[in-house]
């Protein structure tokens, strides 16, 4: 399974890797069930990952139409996210593996350490500070 996390998440998700997450299916009829993320991209990207994640096929992710190639032959259309984010594998039981199918969407939470407000005001006030240098 594929899935995407924010910059913003991405430390505490790259704390769990190995662990078990859980994925929520029941839209889907195949209920509630832990996964475990068995990998973390090393770089974030504007790439979509997957067309079923981006909101213009009924994924949660918003993105942008952009023309990539030069000349009228050449051209055709891509779609990548606004900003950039790291795709998860989750590792699914080996009793669904067979059922499900490309497109289907989930709900995974991945639950880490908690985070106070004022670390996360002091770490995006560092981000901001180094985007101006």
């Amino acid at each position: 399974m594929v899935a995407s996390c924010s910059q913003d998440d991405i430390d505490r998700v790259r704390a769990l890797l190995g662990k078990e997450v859980s994925v929520d299916m029941r839209k889907s009829g195949f209920g509630q069930f832990t996964a475990v993320l068995a990998k973390v991209s090393p770089t974030a990207t504007t790439d979509l990952v997957h067309p079923a994640l981006g909101a213009v096929f009924g994924g949660p992710l918003d993105v942008r139409r952009r023309v990539v190639g030069n000349g009228v032959k050449n051209q055709y259309y891509r779609y990548e996210l606004f900003g950039p984010r790291f795709r998860l594998e989750i590792a699914l039981p080996e009793v669904l593996k067979d059922r499900l199918r490309v497109g289907q969407s989930a709900l995974v939470r991945i639950r880490g350490n908690r985070v106070m407000l004022w670390k996360r005001i002091i770490s995006r006030f560092e981000n901001w500070l180094r985007s101006k240098q």
